[in-house]
């Protein structure tokens, strides 16, 4: 049994992505806590496609073996609920819809955890795993979420989410007192948005386009046709019409990021996030997008260079393997 999915690349960018965000509670948050000498919140993690937690990338390890595996969305979930001193939740869905694929899956998700559990040792009884579709699993979870108080849901599918999956997470509600009145919480979300797939499928399968924006498509399609006269980009009308339903929960448009395949040409997804929380929406936005261009630059881009020399090397073979 291979206990790391075999992934491309360019996931090593949304993993980073996730990251950032995480370590805003696990390093952040805590800081200000002691330094203010404020309460910390508790808090909950959602990864809701959570595979094998840890990733691998057949051409990284055939350019730079060192830096072919890494921690993925539920390791690094893993990592935050366990040094987070106030965490209450890690709930993991390894799900897929084959049955001996599901049970590979699951079993490697769990021995991936066995580390973390030695290293963080209140992470075992905090850690939920599960293995059911979607719409299942946001059942499961929505019946241990304590919604007042901060939760991260991470949506990294393989094909592209509805929207029914979207608003009915958004739409777990709470709220919090500032400032003498109570502020409505929504989850934060971390969304993984196929822009490629939807720029295709736009024209020759509109019922997913349809589907991922909860839209009839006399609704949508005027819209986009508009947008794209606008920007002259499919890919952008896309983003546009996604963004203006998100909009519609979090009442301002996502912190986003293209995420490109090693030969920095073609745009891969979109990894979005969502929060009415300001200070979470400003520190992703004026905080965690440098850092991720940042990392882009000296790490992503540094180590494609890698991966296309090699390419480039006579009688050197690839597979290319793994989607995400």
């Amino acid at each position: 049994m291979t206990e790391a999915e075999e992934v491309k690349f360019h996931s090593r960018l949304k993993h980073e992505f996730i990251k950032i965000y995480l370590d805003f509670y696990r390093i952040n948050v805590v800081k200000n806590s002691i330094t203010k000498k404020t309460p910390l919140p508790y808090l909950q993690i959602y990864d809701l496609y959570a595979a094998k937690g840890l990733c691998h990338c057949h051409e990284m390890e055939l350019a730079d073996p060192k830096q072919s595996t890494w921690p993925g969305s539920a390791l690094i979930a893993a990592q935050c609920i366990g040094e987070y001193p106030k965490s209450t939740r890690l709930f993991l869905n390894s799900y897929h819809p084959d049955v001996q694929t599901c049970e590979n899956q699951r079993a490697a998700l769990e021995n991936n955890l066995k580390g973390y559990f030695a290293e963080y040792p209140t992470l075992k009884s905090k850690t939920e795993i599960i293995s059911k579709c979607i719409e299942e699993a946001i059942g499961d979870a929505r019946r241990g979420l304590v919604p007042n108080y901060p939760n991260v849901w991470i949506l990294d599918p393989y094909d592209p989410i509805s929207w029914d999956v979207i608003s009915s997470i958004a739409n777990f509600k709470g709220a919090y007192p500032s400032r003498g009145k109570m502020i409505e919480r929504r989850p934060e979300l971390i969304i993984n948005l196929m822009s490629s797939i939807l720029q295709r499928f736009s024209e020759t399968n509109p019922e997913v386009t349809s589907s991922t924006l909860g839209l009839p498509e006399d609704d949508w399609k005027p819209i986009f046709e508009e947008y794209k006269k606008e920007t002259g980009n499919a890919r952008e009308a896309i983003l546009r019409l996604y963004f203006d339903r998100l909009k519609e929960l979090y009442g301002k448009d996502p912190v986003f990021v293209l995420v490109r395949d090693v030969t920095s040409r073609a745009v891969v997804y979109a990894m979005l996030f969502c929060s009415t929380s300001e200070s979470g929406y400003y520190v992703m936005l004026k905080h965690g997008l440098p850092k991720f261009h940042q990392f882009e630059i000296e790490f992503y881009q540094e180590s494609a260079k890698k991966i296309m020399t090699k390419r480039k090397t006579p009688g050197q073979q690839f597979l290319d393997v793994g989607s995400q």
